[in-house]
């Protein structure tokens, strides 16, 4: 695992067309085979914000662009710590996702 992005950073995706800010790391989410995986980030439109029904899960590889590094402080090696552990642990596996589901 590479370095994850802190909260509040905000990226462009492949093929995408609006900055997304990152609120949420390693989320547990239904792919559309109906089982539980976890992904790298969930996300927001920038600057928009959170809208109902407007949540966007991805992956690091899926990242065409870094645009701005969000704040983080001593707390945040901690947590990427424990999230290093957790994925080594967890009995999910990694979500992929294609232009519109997840697929994995």
């Amino acid at each position: 695992m590479k370095t994850m992005l802190p909260l509040g950073s905000i990226v462009l995706l492949e093929r995408g067309e609006e900055k997304l800010m990152i609120i949420g790391r390693k989320p547990i989410v239904e792919n559309i085979n109906h089982e539980n995986v976890y992904l790298d980030y969930m996300a927001c439109r920038y600057p928009v914000g959170m809208a109902e029904d407007e949540v966007y899960f991805f992956n690091d590889e899926d990242i065409e662009e870094v645009i701005f590094t969000g704040y983080a402080e001593a707390e945040e090696a901690q947590l990427l710590h424990f999230i290093k552990d957790w994925e080594q642990l967890t009995p999910l596996k990694k979500g992929r996702v294609n232009d519109e589901f997840l697929i994995e």
